[in-house]
């Protein structure tokens, strides 16, 4: 694959940041360009960070005005504010949140109908707000980190003790590697980039999150997770975010092998977070061993003419095949339209960056993120 690919590439992804693009608010961009839900239209943080992140991979961020660049930073910076009710300094998209219990409180109107409701229902609705709160707050301090800024108030809302990081990660099923994973990776990210580690206390932590993976590490499939191996998809996904998290706290994969074995015989989806985690997981491995390199890049090959199926003439990709993506952290937000949509371009541009740094592309000006 020549730069010529890449370059074409470039230029429809420009072509789709621009179309969504807010006109009267530049660092706002909507998740399509049609079938909008109104939770959709409100959404304002995570797609400013998507279409930042996208910017970034493709090599145009530093292109940009550096004006408009201090401006978008701060902008996503403004997010960041200090609710009782939410942890300090949390990163919090107003139109998010608002969509959110609105969406929540109709399920809850119509259980009504059905029967009491109990408190435990308002207490998960809670939970569920806090869980997505974190990861959009994780979104926006990666994001920031990923163009060399900073959140300007740390964020600590997380195990900062050896005792209560164990007590923490043992609270996670690692069963269910992919939502464990992701929270793990939460805590590596917070510890890496919200810590004055003026007293070592990031080193000691870091160590102690390392290690206690020793534990989950499942000898044949080089993934982490406890208990009988689960499908293909949660091993391949649970792997990819547990290993997000050994990339921010700078950390080698322990089986890199065993997880370029299980990947390249796994089943190819279409799916975007699908095929993104895949190439990551093969695209970090490759980093600790050369083991099938060639298999590997003819593996990524096969993957990336899969990937096209999903790009749109002279625009960017849909998440699913022919269709948007439909969610956000718990909302729905498009009815799924037969087009483009900025998650979409955002996780197959990343995949696209680590093909082609693998397979080492001819003039590659791509750049990979740490998610």
């Amino acid at each position: 694959m020549n730069s010529n690919f890449l370059n074409i590439n470039k230029e429809d992804t420009l072509n789709i940041l621009h179309q969504l693009q807010d006109p009267e608010n530049p660092f706002k961009f909507y998740p399509a360009s049609n079938g909008l839900t109104l939770a959709g239209k409100n959404l304002t943080l995570g797609y400013s960070c998507f279409a930042l992140k996208t910017y970034m991979i493709i090599g145009e961020w530093n292109n940009l005005d550096s004006t408009f660049r201090k401006e978008w930073i701060s902008y996503i910076n403004s997010f960041q504010v200090s609710y009782s009710y939410f942890p300090k300094n949390s990163f919090i998209d107003h139109g998010y949140l608002k969509n959110f219990y609105k969406s929540k409180n109709k399920r809850l109107i119509k259980d009504v109908a059905k029967t009491v409701i109990k408190k435990s229902k308002y207490e998960n609705k809670k939970t569920e707000s806090l869980r997505h709160i974190q990861s959009e707050t994780k979104q926006a301090i990666s994001s920031l980190y990923q163009v060399g800024s900073t959140n300007e108030k740390f964020y600590l809302d997380f195990p900062r003790k050896e005792h209560d990081i164990k007590t923490y990660l043992d609270s996670l099923d690692w069963k269910y590697p992919w939502q464990a994973g992701a929270q793990f990776a939460s805590l590596c990210v917070f510890i890496s980039s919200q810590i004055d580690d003026s007293n070592h206390e990031k080193n000691d932590l870091t160590e102690y999150v390392y290690k206690y993976l020793d534990s989950l590490i499942n000898r044949e499939t080089g993934a982490y997770f406890s208990g009988i191996i689960p499908n293909e998809n949660e091993v391949i996904n649970g792997a990819m975010k547990v290993i997000t998290g050994l990339d921010w706290i700078n950390k080698q994969i322990h089986e890199p092998e065993k997880l370029i074995d299980f990947c390249l015989g796994s089943n190819l989806s279409s799916e975007g977070c699908d095929l993104v985690d895949l190439v990551y997981v093969l695209y970090m491995s490759t980093k600790n061993t050369n083991h099938r390199k060639n298999e590997v890049i003819d593996f990524l090959e096969i993957v990336l003419e899969i990937i096209s199926r999903n790009k749109y003439k002279n625009s960017g990709y849909s998440y699913y095949y022919n269709k948007t993506q439909m969610y956000y952290y718990g909302l729905k937000i498009n009815i799924g339209k037969n087009l483009p949509d900025l998650h979409g371009t955002l996780l197959l541009n990343w995949a696209i960056a680590m093909i082609a740094e693998v397979c080492e592309f001819e003039n590659n000006t791509y750049k990979t993120l740490m998610p």
